[in-house]
């Protein structure tokens, strides 16, 4: 078991190979993230292993925010991934390896960076994808955005969840561009933490939707300087101030249904025992 610990970043593992470029990728990362304003409480646990939490296939490098802790398959694991062509083509293993350490971390340090605020998850993979990227070189990055197909200039609605879903090489492109137009600084960073970058996405609609409905429901639970008027009625509570016709229709229910006449009254009483009456049997054509 080997252990290379900095003040934030600690990493186990058995594999001897990959070891120290583990450490590398970790120790680049948590200075790249520095530099964008991110910074954690508590240290982050990576793991490099062949037996993973999650099921084999799912995940290449999974984190968990309760835990603080990140595991990496190791390069000769990564490479029997069936992903690894399609998410990013052309990409060696190590390669690979060394940037989804840096992608994965940037998640652990937007996680702790967010706290108890609500980040969505477009906006997690945003940043992500957008750091993982910039920490290419320049002419891995170059080429990697030449499979993507990806022209600039790029509107931040188009790094959304179908595009994310459906090629992810295309979404770290766009995610890059936009990112690098923006400034690609700390400012950035933190406005994105604090929500406000609004992303493009169902689930950011609908918690918008939801804080929307919860502060109007508090905003008419607070007490009123003064009491209302019934607006059905009145400034006094009358219908001297409705409509004329509102007010007959709100004077008619207020008095009931208008009474039968006696005429209609021995129709309807006609009828229910015509309805409900026995046959008589001597009556019968049989």
């Amino acid at each position: 078991m080997r252990e290379c610990i900095t003040s934030r970043i600690s990493l186990s593992t058995d594999n001897t190979t990959d070891a120290q470029s583990a450490c590398n990728a970790a120790a680049s990362a948590d200075a790249g993230l520095c530099s964008l304003g991110l910074d954690i409480e508590h240290a982050i646990r990576m793991e490099m292993t062949a037996n993973l939490d999650v099921a084999p296939g799912t995940c290449s490098a999974p984190y968990s925010s309760q835990k603080r802790k990140l595991q990496i398959l190791p390069t000769d694991c990564l490479e029997e991934q069936p992903d690894l062509a399609t998410a990013f083509p052309e990409m060696s293993a190590k390669f690979l390896f060394d940037s989804l350490i840096v992608h994965k971390l940037a998640h652990a340090f937007l996680d702790q960076a967010a706290a108890d605020r609500f980040l969505t998850t477009i906006a997690h993979e945003y940043l992500a994808h957008a750091i993982q990227l910039d920490a290419f070189p320049e002419r891995d990055r170059a080429h990697m955005i030449a499979k993507a197909d990806v022209q600039e200039p790029i509107k931040l609605a188009q790094t959304n969840d179908a595009v994310l879903k459906l090629s992810p090489l295309r979404f770290a492109a766009m995610s890059w561009f936009h990112f690098r137009h923006e400034g690609r600084d700390s400012s950035l960073v933190q406005r994105a933490v604090d929500g406000k970058v609004i992303f493009d996405s169902l689930r950011e609609r609908l918690f918008s939707f939801r804080t929307r409905i919860h502060g109007n429901r508090k905003r008419r639970s607070l007490p009123s300087a003064r009491p209302k008027a019934d607006s059905r009625r009145g400034p006094f509570g009358d219908a001297a101030a409705l409509p004329p016709r509102r007010a007959q229709t709100m004077a008619r229910g207020a008095a009931g249904p208008p009474p039968l006449d006696q005429k209609r009254k021995l129709a309807l009483t006609d009828a229910v025992v015509a309805s409900t009456s026995i046959p008589d049997p001597s009556k019968s054509s049989n």
